[in-house]
């Protein structure tokens, strides 16, 4: 049989029939594949009332083997011995470069393509979402890459074959770029962010697999003022009321009191 890995993120489902079980038998699901990650302990369980005993294949553990043939048999476990089946080879397809079912990394503080670095204050976040089949061990390569000032070739070394942790499997990855690295980039150049995952845990960048990629134009435009309120007029309004100035609108939503625009005057 043949799986493609990505295509289950509940994963699949491993069914052994055996219509001879007796009462304390048990199975236990053997899985040759990939080290580490690639080839998990399950642990041995007994039949259920239809002769059955089911085991989940995990999205990691289909990730882990992509591109592999792995060996898939189980052991009976009967009165302290152990007989095992015959083995069932299953191909797990290869997970491409840039598979549109993995989440596209990003910097939350571009605009679009555009990392406009007068638009905001601060560092930057380099970010991905959770994908199906994360889990905590994968190793990651984490990098923005461009030219600096210079037109020399620069980058950020965000992660190096950094484990994923098991935070970072429920809300992503979130690390950060720091402002005054950004600004070596030279303005008005691309800068790529890339990353790699190994899902099998393995210490080989060549052997990971390269995520979507976005390039980002580089800006370094100075901050905007967006309204110039020493020259508004006095404004107070309550719970719902609208005050406007030259460019801005503001309506006050909520909340007891009032809110108000005025000029601040220092005392002689």
């Amino acid at each position: 049989s043949e799986i493609e890995p990505l295509a289950f993120p509940d994963g699949l489902t491993a069914r052994v029939d055996y219509p001879d079980a007796q009462d304390g038998d048990q199975a236990r699901l053997m899985l040759e594949g990939r080290p580490l990650l690639g080839s998990p302990v399950f642990a041995a369980i007994g039949f259920n009332k239809n002769k059955r005993a089911n085991f989940l294949l995990k999205p990691a553990v289909l990730a882990a083997n992509h591109g592999r043939t792995v060996k898939l048999y189980w052991e009976l476990l009967r009165a302290g011995g152990s007989q095992p089946s015959i083995a069932v080879d299953v191909i797990v397809q290869p997970i491409a470069h840039g598979n549109w079912q993995l989440p596209l990394p990003r910097i939350a503080q571009a605009l679009g393509d555009t990392l406009d670095m007068g638009a905001f204050i601060g560092p930057a976040q380099a970010v991905c979402k959770s994908w199906a089949a994360m889990a905590a061990g994968q190793l990651r390569w984490f990098r923005l890459i461009g030219v600096d000032r210079s037109g020399s070739p620069y980058e950020i070394l965000i992660a190096n074959g950094a484990p994923v942790t098991a935070p970072e499997v429920l809300v992503g990855l979130d690390n950060t770029l720091p402002r005054a690295e950004l600004e070596r980039f030279k303005p008005g150049s691309e800068v790529m962010l890339e990353l790699k995952v190994s899902f099998d845990g393995s210490n080989d960048e060549g052997a990971a697999v390269t995520y979507k990629t976005i390039d980002y134009k580089v800006f370094d435009s100075p901050a905007t003022l967006l309204e110039d309120f020493t020259s508004a007029s006095p404004q107070a309004v309550k719970q719902g009321g609208v005050m406007e100035t030259s460019n801005l609108k503001f309506t006050f939503q909520s909340g007891d009191g009032a809110a108000a625009v005025s000029n601040l005057t220092t005392a002689a």
